[in-house]
């Protein structure tokens, strides 16, 4: 990977978007997707596969990658507290295997 801390500016840009929002749910939705840009983006440039057929085509292109994850941060942070929570938990299920997947190079 050319630089890793180059992808972090994407969960600086979803925290920004906040506006002085304080929700922590919220704020968990930012870092996940975040997270997930990075972790996804890492994994594709070490020759990893994304399992998400609808994902396949959007993941090799980060700065169109970048915006489908602002997006559904975005409509994410217009869901009710408790889908909001619901969502968040699976991201982080997403999050962690990315994790492990790296970790392990269990290359698919």
């Amino acid at each position: 990977m050319k630089n890793k801390a180059q992808y972090w500016h994407v969960i600086g840009f979803l925290l920004v978007s906040l506006q002085g929002q304080t929700d922590r749910q919220i704020i968990l939705s930012a870092v996940l997707q975040g997270s997930d840009y990075i972790t996804t983006v890492y994994a594709i440039q070490d020759g990893y596969v994304e399992m998400n057929p609808m994902m396949q085509p959007i993941v090799h292109k980060p700065a169109i990658f970048a915006i489908v994850k602002f997006i559904v941060f975005y409509g994410s942070s217009k869901l009710s507290q408790k889908q909001l929570k619901w969502l968040n938990r699976y991201y982080i299920l997403i999050v962690v295997n990315n994790l492990y997947q790296i970790k392990t190079g269990a290359n698919s």
